[in-house]
Formats: structure tokens, C-alpha cells, sequence
């Protein structure tokens, strides 16, 4: 978060109706009345005025505006969803009117003003997307010789989208902004964005002399802030440097106290640079923050937050963030009874103004302590937060899938956690199909995927199961597959049914179509997916988040029990042309599991071969400088199932391909992988890996060694009898369920 303030906001604008529509000269004089004591601050005024002109121009679009603009104002600013609704129709009406060819000359630009605030108020209460489609409309058909109001415009739009991350665009339009609104204070320099003293051209002069320095100062900011979105390192710096010799020509008076624009900008680019100490020293030297009046605490605050998570300090980050969300709204408090107090005193309950709205940060703050407890270890707490934040980010694909690992994290933390003395004994489950003198019971050989019988609870509630993961993950896939289609990089053959209600009477709740998807690699580049209110997936990283969502979409279908709906998606991630040697790792083990359990040991064989596995990097490999004080996050957490080098993932393959030997009967190739497997895996062998060499010798009757490795806790130990390799020997102990190893797919991209 860069604290920066819009240099647009406040409402604009009060036509006069006599240039909309013929009226008389005494209609014109009420008409320049009412705008200026509009502009004056008397509404009460201004609106009497505009009742008595709305009697003669009931239909006149800019009366109509301008009435509900004075009334919006006369609110105190309050009623904005109102003044949305009016807007919105006033709006409408417009349009039709300008498609049938029935706009006069000169009436088309003053609407402008219309649109103009139609997209401010969006922007103040966090509607961004929308404001950006009106205010570039809005710019193309703009009158240019109002070069104020152009000025209020642009600025406007290249605060959305930088907000929207629209970076490329946001660029380009400073670029024409240097041009036609600053001069540089040298003539032998004339690169644009050059390190130079600004100033504004004197086409600009009604601008009041503090509305001057304070656009001298902001359009370096801007610029600032699109470079250090794109991580353009020197440019920025270069603009920071001119930023801050501005600002400080311009407090001579208090020359000690930083301001507070240049401090977050400066912490914000050492961040990028992975300089988190220095980050953090920055915003330590912050002027006091109490007396501002924004929301600059619960910034600051948030800020820390983040600095402390990239350096792996989950715990203290969530401190900062906790202790943001209060000041969030401790500010809110404050400044809500500060705007009462000053509009008569009143006690309006929930009746926010545009400028305290457009500072209330809270959904933001929660997303981010919501990273920070799913980082720490504390899903059920994250999980509440991002289900708060669900309802205004719906669009997010990393929302549903954060949404879905906080249920997978529970659910493994329960029921798989392999050092826990309560975990209780599964027991064989079953499930109904059909009904009446139809109805079938269908037992579930394997207890791990079952569905338990008799179970009611709603799975469409919002509660951490993994039932509630699979709704999050189909919601994640088709936001993905409809963009990558709208950006022409997404091929699908068949449509794709991402799932229907887990809890159906129906072991295959998920529809069986097979879809053929394939990414246009080259196309890749074109393609961006908005993730507000975190960064937008661009290019190849597209690739890496969609292989996250089906890996976890593997996961999930393999624990309730449909084994085809996994094969699916981890084939779809192997023929994604861009992934990570993790999401490469998992989806042969997923494919392999799964394939196990369809009955199909030939096929699992072919995907838990090593020689696939290469490495179970989680990320590409990072460039630039760190901080030293970063590599506490790169420590290997013990308790962690993923493992941290290939020799480990090699091991894991080894046992569950043991296990699919074992399944054919073909003992002795599972002992040979068993030995390779345990040689690979320093310190205490897997609980698996120890269980299926009991087994192994169990089958073949060597019932004393078998005890031996129980005693020692060791599968290594030698056997003394040859193997027998009897056919259905598995089966008749009834424990062809044996897999192996099972990872929680927990390696997402972020």
C-alpha cells in the first residue's frame, strides 16, 4: 500500500440548464444563481432555485443532474448510494437520447461533467473497474480546449489504473500529461520524465497557487508510482529524487519532518528491491501520524505487516496487521463523529462520506492478515477472513484458492497429521444410491476417500471442509478458463463442467466429460487476469496459478473419494506448457494415486517412474538483491509433508510406486523400491513406508521379521526368507488401499 492522495477528489461540476436546452433570460440568470451559491456551499439556496427551473425543464438532463449533485452535497456527502442510482439513470438517459441523433450542438460536452462525477463517486467507494470504462470514454470524446477539467481527468484515470495495475496504460498517459500540462525548467533537456524541475504551464493558471504546488508534486508521485508498479528500478529512483526535492524546496518552515508521500514511496521501493530492512528503517523515521488526516496509521501499520511476512515473520505480521485493522477503524470512528460534529452536530448512524469511505481500508486489511494466518499456521482464522473479503473480491481466482487451502490445511492438520495419538481408526463407510425399491447400497473399499454414511451437513456453507475447498476451487477455475478464453490462449473441446453439489446421493456427484485443454503459449503474453486487490497475473505466471488450482483441485477430489476428477486435472496440469517442477511432481502423484484407485496399476506405474522428476522447485529462480535478514523465511519448516529436495521426492514415488508393485503382486520389485526408498530418506522413515514392509512380510509369512521392523522402526532390516509372490495376496487382506504417500498440495503460487 503507497499512501497517496487523488489530486481529483471532490465533486465537480454545476451546469448551467441553458446550455442544454432553450430557456429564457430570466431561466439563464436563475440558472447562474444557483451555480454560484453552489459553489458558495449554500445548497439550501441553490436548490430552492433548481426546483423552481425543474418545473419549466422536467426532462433537461443537466437540471436533473445538477439538482441531484446540490442534494448529494446538501447530505453532507452522505447519500451516495442515491446519488449512484440517479446518476446511473441520468446517465442512461443520455445515451439513448445521443443514439438517436437528437443531441444539439454543445450539449454532448456538457454532459461531461455528468460522467466526470458519475466516475468519481465509483472511485471513492472502490468500484475502479468502473470508473475506468467511463472515464475512458469519457477521454476520448472530451473537449480539450477545458484543459482544467482535462487535467481532473486524466489524473483520475491513471489513479485507476494503477489501482486496476493497468500499468502500461497508466504510462502512457502520464506521458501525454508531461507534455500538455507541466514544462520542464530547462530547454536543453527535453526527455520526457526527465529529472528536472517541473512546472505548470500557465494554460492552467485559474488553478489556485496551493492546487498549483500540490500538481507539481503529484505528477511526479504518479509517474513514481507507475514505475515502481512495473519494477522499473531506475526510473522510479529518478522520480523519487525529483519528488523529494520538491517536497523539500516546499517545507522550509519544518524542514526535520519527512513527508510522508516520499517515505512510504521510498519504503515501498526498497520492498521491491528486496531490501526489507532498510523498508523497515524507512517507515520508522514516519513523522507522527496522529494529527493526519488520512488514514495513514492502519497504512503504516500494514506496511510493517508485510515487510515482517516477506521476512518470514508470520507471527509478528499478523501482530502489525491486527493491530491496522484497529486503527482502520478506529479512524473510521473518529472521523464519522469529526463530520457530524460538523454538519450540526447530528449522531447519523452508518451515514459515511465519500472521503471517509474512499479511505476505509478494511477489506484490503483483512485479505492481507488472511495471508498472513494462512502463512502462520492458523487456517480457521484465515479462513474467516477471506470469506469476509469473498464478498467484495468474487472475481479474485487467488481469493477461492487461498478459500480452498485454508480447508485443505484444517482437514489434513485433523485427520492426517501422522505424530498425532488421537487419530482415530477409519472405519468402512458407505453411501446410497437411487431410491425406493432402487436403491443400492455402495460400499467404499477405500476408507481414506470415503464419504461417510448418514452425513447432512450443508456443504454450500461457508465452513473449512473439503467439500466447501471443492466449491472454492471450481469457482477459481472457471473465473481462470473464462478470461484465458475471452484472451484467446484457452482451447477447450468440450465445455468444461467444473462440479455440482458434493453431497448428491452419489458417490460421482462431478460429470464425467472429458475436456481436451489446451494454452496457446504465444498467446500467453496478451493475457491479463485482474486479482484485486493483489497484483494481476500476466503471461507465464497464468500457467503457474492455473497448475496451483488444479493441483488442489486433484487433492480435493482424490479425499472425497472421486478418483476420475483428479486423473483429469492432474493430466490437464502435465500438458500445461508452463509449470513449476513442483506442480509437476504432484500431478504424477495425484495421476498415479488416482489411477490406483480406478484399478488402472499399469498407467500408475508410468507416472511414479523418477526419472520424470527432475526438481520440486516451487518457483523460479529469484534475481536481485536481499536482505539478509530474508533468509529466515527460506528455513524448511519440519513439520511440512512437501519434500525439500528431489532425493526426498524420489523416495516418496519410490514408495508408492512399491505400493503398486505390491498391488500386482510382484513382491520382490516392492521390496527392492521399499530398500532404494528408505536409503533415500534420511532419518525416521515414513509411517507408509514402514507399514507396507510389514506387510510385505506379513504376506509372506515371515511373521518375526516383520515384528523386528515394528520394534526398530526401521525398514531396512534384511529378510530372511524369500518372498513367495502369490497371486491375490493383497486382496485377501483386504488392504488394497496401500498408495503410499499422499502430499498435501499446498505449493501455490503467490
Amino acid at each position: 500500500v503507497v499512501a497517496h492522495h487523488s489530486g481529483s477528489l471532490g465533486l465537480e461540476g454545476h451546469e448551467s440548464c441553458g446550455q442544454c436546452t432553450p430557456c429564457s433570460e430570466d431561466e439563464q440568470q436563475l440558472a447562474t444563481n444557483a451555480h454560484n451559491f453552489f459553489k458558495q456551499n449554500q445548497f439550501d439556496s441553490a436548490l430552492g432555485l433548481l426546483k423552481k427551473l425543474n418545473k419549466t425543464h422536467s426532462n433537461d438532463v443537466c437540471l436533473l443532474h445538477n439538482r441531484a449533485l446540490t442534494e448529494f452535497c446538501k447530505s453532507g456527502k452522505t447519500k451516495s448510494i442515491e446519488f449512484r442510482r440517479t446518476l446511473s439513470k441520468k446517465a442512461l438517459q443520455q445515451s439513448h437520447k445521443d443514439d438517436e441523433d437528437l443531441v444539439i450542438k454543445g450539449e454532448k460536452a456538457n454532459h461531461a461533467t455528468l460522467h466526470y462525477n458519475q466516475a468519481l463517486l465509483l472511485f471513492n467507494i472502490h468500484q475502479y473497474s468502473e470508473a475506468e470504462i467511463i472515464l475512458e470514454k469519457l477521454l476520448q470524446n472530451l473537449d480539450v480546449s477545458d484543459e482544467k477539467f482535462h487535467l481532473s481527468v486524466v489524473l483520475l484515470l491513471v489513479e485507476c489504473y494503477l489501482i486496476n495495475c493497468n500499468t502500461v496504460k497508466a504510462v502512457t498517459l502520464m506521458y501525454l500529461a508531461d507534455e500538455q500540462f507541466l514544462i520542464a525548467g530547462s530547454n536543453n533537456n527535453k526527455t520526457k520524465f526527465s529529472n528536472v524541475t517541473l512546472s505548470v504551464k500557465q494554460t492552467l493558471g485559474e488553478l489556485s497557487p496551493n492546487q498549483l504546488e500540490s500538481l507539481r508534486n503529484y505528477i511526479p508521485q504518479l509517474k513514481a508510482c507507475c514505475y515502481l508498479k512495473q519494477r522499473s528500478i531506475k526510473a522510479c529512483k529518478r522520480e523519487i529524487k525529483v519528488l523529494t526535492t520538491t517536497t523539500s524546496s516546499n517545507q522550509q518552515q519544518t524542514p526535520n519532518v519527512p513527508n510522508i508521500t516520499t517515505v512510504f514511496l521510498k519504503s515501498n521501493f526498497e520492498y521491491v528491491r528486496c531490501n526489507y530492512h532498510k523498508a523497515y528503517k524507512l517507515l520508522g523515521s514516519s513523522p507522527n501520524m496522529g494529527e493526519r488526516q488520512q488514514n495513514i496509521s492502519a497504512m503504516l501499520d500494514n506496511n510493517l505487516a508485510v515487510i515482517y511476512s516477506s521476512m518470514g515473520k508470520y507471527h509478528l505480521g499478523n501482530f502489525y496487521m491486527e493491530k491496522s485493522l484497529k486503527e482502520n477503524e478506529s479512524w473510521l470512528n473518529t472521523s464519522l463523529k469529526q463530520h457530524n460534529n460538523n454538519n450540526g452536530g447530528g449522531n447519523k448512524a452508518n451515514s459515511f462520506p465519500i472521503s471517509i469511505l474512499h479511505m476505509n481500508k478494511r477489506y484490503e486489511l483483512l485479505y492481507n492478515r488472511g495471508i498472513q494466518l494462512l502463512h502462520g499456521g492458523d487456517p480457521t482464522s484465515a479462513f474467516d477472513c477471506f470469506i469476509t473479503t469473498a464478498s467484495v473480491y468474487h472475481t479474485n481466482p487467488r481469493l477461492w484458492l487461498r478459500l480452498a487451502e485454508c480447508c485443505i490445511h484444517k482437514y489434513t492438520n485433523q485427520h492426517e497429521s501422522e505424530d498425532s495419538p488421537k487419530r482415530k481408526t477409519p472405519t468402512r463407510c458407505f453411501n446410497k444410491v437411487g431410491s425406493s425399491v432402487h436403491r443400492k447400497v455402495v460400499v467404499c473399499s477405500n476408507p481414506s476417500h470415503a464419504i461417510t454414511a448418514g452425513r447432512t451437513s450443508n456443504t454450500t456453507s461457508a465452513t473449512p471442509t473439503m467439500e466447501f475447498a471443492f466449491i472454492c476451487l471450481s469457482n477459481a477455475l472457471i473465473i481462470m478458463e473464462r478470461e484465458m478464453k475471452h484472451g484467446g490462449c484457452l482451447q477447450v473441446s468440450v465445455l468444461r463442467v467444473v462440479g455440482s453439489n458434493p453431497s448428491d446421493d452419489s458417490l460421482n456427484y462431478h460429470n464425467k466429460t472429458h475436456n481436451e485443454v489446451k494454452i496457446l503459449e504465444e498467446k500467453l503474453s496478451d493475457v491479463t487476469i485482474a486479482c484485486l486487490p493483489s497484483p494481476p497475473v500476466v503471461g507465464t505466471r497464468i500457467c503457474y496459478l492455473y497448475a496451483s488450482i488444479l493441483c488442489n483441485s486433484a487433492f480435493v477430489a482424490l479425499h472425497l473419494g472421486n478418483a476420475s476428477v483428479a486423473l483429469q486435472h492432474a493430466a490437464c496440469v502435465l500438458n500445461l506448457p508452463k509449470i513449476y517442477g513442483s506442480h509437476r511432481y504432484l500431478a504424477n502423484m495425484y495421476a498415479g494415486e488416482a489411477l490406483v484407485v480406478l484399478d488402472r496399476i499399469s498407467e500408475a506405474i508410468q507416472h511414479l517412474q523418477v526419472d520424470k522428476i527432475t526438481n520440486v522447485s516451487c518457483a523460479v529462480a529469484e534475481s536481485g538483491k536481499r536482505s539478509p535478514l530474508s533468509a529466515i523465511c527460506l528455513i524448511d519448516n519440519p513439520k511440512h509433508p512437501y519434500p525439500p529436495n528431489t532425493a526426498t521426492a524420489h523416495a516418496h514415488m519410490m514408495l508408492n510406486l512399491a505400493a503398486c508393485h505390491c498391488l500386482r503382486s510382484e513382491n520382490e520389485k516392492s521390496i527392492k523400491l521399499l530398500q532404494q526408498a528408505a536409503n533415500l530418506i534420511p532419518g525416521k522413515s515414513p509411517n507408509q513406508g514402514l507399514m507396507l514392509a510389514v506387510y510385505l512380510n506379513l504376506s509372506s509369512g515371515n511373521i518375526n521379521k516383520a515384528v523386528q521392523i515394528l520394534q526398530h522402526n526401521d525398514p531396512l532390516l534384511k529378510f530372511d526368507q524369500p518372498l513367495s509372490d502369490r497371486p491375490g495376496s493383497m486382496a485377501s487382506h483386504g488392504d488394497n488401499h496401500v498408495t503410499g504417500v499422499t502430499h498435501v498440495a499446498s505449493v501455490t503460487h503467490k
